[in-house]
This record gives structure tokens, C-alpha cells and sequence, in this order.
């Protein structure tokens, strides 16, 4: 799974296509913070998407996450400056590391659940 970096300009075009391909992938959140050990924030949990606001010059990235409406959290990462996607080849995960100008880090790892089924049956 090869990483792309995308352009600051195309974060919210990006954001929009990204959450349409894999709203619904099970979905593990680590985040990583200057000075502290990783946790695991989130961990298979459906993913429902991820937003970019722009607000007086500054940007925040929002991770969506959960079941049914009343059941979503997000993780919220304010001024994201990288963020870089990558996903295999054949449909059945994809990533997406972003980091914060605190020097924290959040990796999601995301999984295709229908692609899953498709390889048990086999």
C-alpha cells in the first residue's frame, strides 16, 4: 500500500471523495502524541466519514465514527498541516495518517467488511 500526501488545497474535496468510498468500513483510530505512548481511540468501529472546516484561518479535521445517528462520536484534530492516504490495490483497506502542527499523529486503518465476506467464502 503505496501513501499519498494530498495537497492542502484539495483536503476538502478529498474529505468528501474518501468518506463516500468508505463510509461503512470497520475502521481502528491510534493516535500518537509527542512525548506519550500510542493509543487506541477507536477500535472497530463503522466509519462514517471525515469533514475539513475552515475557520478564520485555521483548519480542523473531524473523524466520524459509530452505529446509528445517536450512537456517532468524532474525534476532533485541530490544525492538521500532512495528511496522506493510501489503500491496497485490491479494495480491501486503505489508511489515512494525519498530522497535527502539536506533533501528534492519528493513523486510521480502515477495512472493507463486504470485501472481507467475499474472501471467507472463498
Amino acid at each position: 500500500m503505496d501513501s499519498k500526501a494530498i495537497d492542502r488545497e484539495q483536503w476538502i474535496a478529498f474529505a468528501n471523495q474518501f468518506s463516500r468510498a468508505h463510509e461503512g468500513w470497520t475502521a481502528s483510530l491510534e493516535i500518537r502524541e509527542a512525548g506519550s505512548p500510542m493509543r487506541v481511540e477507536v477500535d472497530e468501529s463503522p466509519f462514517r466519514g471525515v469533514t475539513v472546516e475552515e475557520r478564520e484561518g485555521r483548519d480542523t479535521l473531524v473523524l466520524t465514527f459509530g452505529y446509528e445517528p445517536e450512537e456517532h462520536f468524532a474525534h476532533i484534530i485541530h490544525d492538521p498541516h500532512a495528511i496522506a492516504a493510501a489503500e491496497t490495490g485490491d479494495r480491501t483497506g486503505a489508511s489515512l495518517v494525519v498530522d497535527s502542527s502539536d506533533s501528534s499523529r492519528c493513523i486510521l486503518a480502515l477495512w472493507n467488511p463486504m470485501r472481507e465476506e467475499d474472501f471467507a467464502a472463498v
